[in-house]
């Protein structure tokens, strides 16, 4: 951690060494111009810029795996409440932070009555809401803020207190929403508004963070939650811990908020209890998470519990199991093994209750596998320091550095040019300011082409995403969207068990089971195969996109004419800016992409995107050196600066875009139920009709369900239809559109840092190649201390770039 933070000073006293640079030309006629002013601009931000980045590390796995006790030892302390996540539909990010403060996201009231709408749909002797009182502002069909609602949703709660409420999977969704929805209004209703709207709790209501954290019924109303720790703890002063709910619960909404989450994450830390090893619900998840292809990212933990356990042998033998499940997910696993409740004790000593204590000393006394577990954690928690300090390292300061590494070019560039325009005679000067002239025009033409190339670029990778996502979507076509049909199609809504439920508890009653258990099951699986399914193409689209602006570095001159040299810009402008417009170019369009034919510019994008699987194949013509003949000598540089790497995260953060929710909802026609229970009443009579006059008749309760199933069949298949469609179009219209505009934007300006040709003043140039010696020679001292003080930043930057530390940014 301490490298990282000198990094990070050293990051920031080059910026600000960089931006004084660019500020002291402004003493110079001509040399502080536009660009210049936003060099200076950009190296002033780059600090806060650092503050402002994280690394976020999610901390998953199943119900009861100690993901919360995990937390709290990162932390040194109790501060979230262990053994409340059964039923908590939230997130809880935490962070350090000057002080407690605690952030409450809620969720807007449209949000939670449709939570509460579909929960209440088909529940037997239950009279919904009439249309909206329009005259008193009434926009919904339910509102828990109308005092008549919540009568009914108490009476719904009372009404499921029987064995409609347990399945053999335990508590359905339904009832849980039911219940939590009356049971937390009145502690929640000051907060939540029309829009979605943050409660924060300082140091002196900071604990009140647990109302809604440690309790599920608050929590229903939630949306995210934000804590910051001050003081000491394991956690990364610039990283971000994310206690999230277990992967198996029972409400397929709380797989998708944790699934929105991974989506951030740089790093997955998965534990794993040693009290049951590896679970089915574990390799579930796994698969999950494979999917949407972050196992790369993933950190395996076993959370020991010593008591637990007779001997040493006994925790090594599972950790080998744990291994060789985890293998059939990751090649060559390595598992850490962390005891977070004790090093929370440890941690806790003066506040440890009676019981604690005795736990403590009792696994003390275990002394073999006591000392192997502290062992064991203590390299765990080094390991993860250094993994977060490296990750924060390549993903947060990389780009700032070599950002930094480009403006220095760029007042290397300037400080030289001006300096052999101070040092020639005026007729030289005046001459030299002309091919200026020339070679700017040149320049801007050879950016033009480039910004060109970019945009045809953008043409192709937008037709080749909308191509990619139509077909993803296509539920007729082979892919996850097709599963998900299959499955409404081949999902047996109805069943026996509803028969004997209807005879014991009424064929409302069984109508509202069959239902429910159905809409559950659709919803996750869209939970658990369709979103991962979704996450991990939308990663593989994002993945080529940046392979194809990267690929954009190879139509760039491979050769640099040296910067410190005006004429050897000039020739290399006459060169091989004359041999990039001598050449055409066309594209021919093919069934799978774009692909380049003979006669081509060196300056066109010879990229073929395939985005509709793996990646970007790329096919590169590379311009010939010119030949300036046996009279021109030019020097070069061999190797030339290369485009940053694309930070697609960064990117995202600044346009505030992100990939669309995935929020399915089936919207199932109000005349199901109403036609289900006359079709009852009608084969009821028939029945009994049959039975008089002896004649065999279906039995009424079946034939009425399985009608009811077709129609609920019909209705899901419709919904995802239409999900499928808007999703899609949102994918590509709201996000993937506007991202691979602004990741142009950037690729261009990147573009003209490494092709920059200094822009130039005429007049202001005119006056400081006319000047009197005297304040030539001033202004020649004064471009002397600025290159100095140039080469020391590039200096530094160049041995931060390769690891190794500069004695000149560590004086105190």
């Amino acid at each position: 951690m301490k490298d990282n933070e000198n990094n990070i000073r050293r990051v920031e006293e080059i910026s600000r060494g960089l931006a004084n640079v660019f500020e002291g030309m402004g003493t110079i006629p001509g040399m502080y111009d536009i660009r210049m002013e936003k060099s200076e601009a950009l190296c002033r931000a780059i600090p806060e810029q650092i503050a402002s980045g994280i690394v976020r590390i999610a901390v998953v796995g199943v119900i009861k795996s100690g993901k919360t006790t995990f937390v709290n030892s990162m932390l040194g302390s109790d501060m979230l409440k262990r053994g409340a996540g059964l039923a908590t539909s939230i997130v809880t990010r935490v962070r350090k932070g000057e002080g407690p403060r605690a952030r409450i996201m809620f969720k807007s009231w449209d949000e939670i009555n449709r939570e509460i709408a579909e929960a209440l749909m088909f529940l037997p002797d239950m009279k919904l809401p009439g249309p909206p009182d329009l005259e008193n502002n009434e926009t919904s069909t339910f509102d828990l803020r109308r005092k008549r609602d919540r009568e009914l949703l108490k009476a719904a709660a009372l009404g499921l207190h029987s064995s409609l409420s347990v399945t053999e999977k335990g508590i359905r969704p339904e009832s849980l929403i039911i219940s939590q929805a009356v049971e937390g209004y009145d502690a929640v209703k000051d907060y939540v508004q029309a829009d979605p709207a943050v409660a924060t709790f300082g140091p002196g209501e900071f604990e009140r963070h647990r109302d809604f954290t440690g309790n599920a019924a608050n929590a229903l109303f939630v949306r995210d939650v934000l804590l910051e720790i001050p003081g000491d703890s394991a956690i990364s002063s610039h990283a971000e811990m994310a206690d999230c709910q277990g992967s198996d619960s029972t409400v397929p909404s709380h797989t998708l908020h944790i699934q929105e989450y991974l989506n951030f994450a740089n790093l997955l830390i998965y534990i794993i209890s040693s009290r049951t090893g590896l679970r089915e619900a574990d390799l579930r998840f796994l698969n999950q998470i494979r999917s949407m292809g972050l196992l790369d990212n993933v950190i395996f933990v076993v959370n020991a519990d010593i008591g637990e356990h007779e001997n040493l042998a006994e925790l090594r033998e599972l950790e080998k199991s744990i291994a060789q499940g985890v293998g059939y997910f990751v090649e060559n696993p390595r598992i850490h093994t962390f005891p977070a409740l004790l090093s929370l004790f440890e941690d806790t000593l003066s506040s440890l209750t009676a019981r604690d204590g005795a736990r403590l000393s009792q696994w003390k006394r275990e002394r073999e596998i006591f000392e192997y577990c502290r062992t064991r954690g203590s390299d765990f928690k080094s390991d993860l320091d250094d993994l977060i300090e490296r990750n924060y390292r390549n993903v947060i300061l990389k780009n700032h550095v070599h950002r930094l590494k480009t403006l220095s070019i760029d007042a290397k560039r300037r400080s030289r040019v001006f300096k052999e325009l101070l040092s020639s005679d005026i007729e030289r000067a005046r001459d030299t300011v002309k091919r200026l002239h020339e070679l700017q025009a040149g320049s801007k033409q050879f950016e033009a082409r480039m910004d060109e190339s970019v945009e045809n670029t953008v043409k192709r990778l937008k037709k080749s995403i909308s191509r990619a996502i139509h077909k993803f979507f296509d539920p007729y076509a082979d892919g996850h969207a097709m599963e998900a049909r299959r499955f409404i199609l081949n999902y047996h809504i109805y069943d026996d068990k509803y028969d004997k439920v209807a005879v014991e508890s009424g064929f409302a009653n069984a109508l509202y089971n069959m239902f429910q258990d159905f809409r559950v099951a659709v919803d996750r699986f869209i939970a658990t195969g369709f979103a991962p399914g979704a996450a991990g193409f939308i990663r593989i689209q994002e993945k080529a996109m940046e392979d194809a602006f990267q690929n954009i570095d190879s139509l760039l001159p491979q050769e640099n004419p040296d910067i410190c040299n005006i004429n050897s810009w000039y020739y290399f402008k006459e060169s091989y800016f004359k041999e990039s417009y001598s050449k055409e170019s066309y594209f021919k369009e093919s069934g799978t992409g774009v692909q380049k034919h003979e006669k081509t510019s060196p300056l066109e994008i010879n990229t073929v995107p395939d985005i509709s699987g793996t990646g970007v194949n790329l096919h590169e013509r590379r311009p010939a050196t010119p030949d300036h003949g046996n009279n021109v000598s030019i020097s070069t540089v061999k190797d030339r600066e290369k485009l940053s790497p694309l930070d697609i995260n960064a990117v995202k953060r600044i346009l505030g875009v992100e990939a669309p929710t995935i929020l399915f909802s089936c919207s199932y026609g109000s005349g199901i139920k109403a036609d289900a229970l006359a079709r009852l009443c009608f084969y009821t009579a028939m029945g009994a009709l049959g039975k008089v006059l002896n004649l065999f008749t279906k039995p009424a309760n079946a034939t009425s369900l399985k009608e009811a199933s077709k129609k609920i069949r019909r209705d899901a298949l419709l919904s995802l239809g239409a999900f499928l469609k808007n999703y899609g179009h949102r994918l590509e219209k709201d996000y993937f559109d506007p991202l691979i505009e602004a990741v142009a934007r950037d690729s261009k300006e990147k573009i003209a840092n490494l092709l920059y040709i200094n822009q130039v003043d005429g007049d202001k140039l005119q006056h400081l190649i006319s000047a009197d010696t005297v304040e030539k020679s001033r202004n020649m001292e004064h471009l002397e201390e600025l290159e100095r003080d140039i080469d020391g930043w590039d200096r530094d930057i160049r041995l931060l770039e390769s690891g190794k530390i500069s004695a000149s940014l560590l004086k105190p």
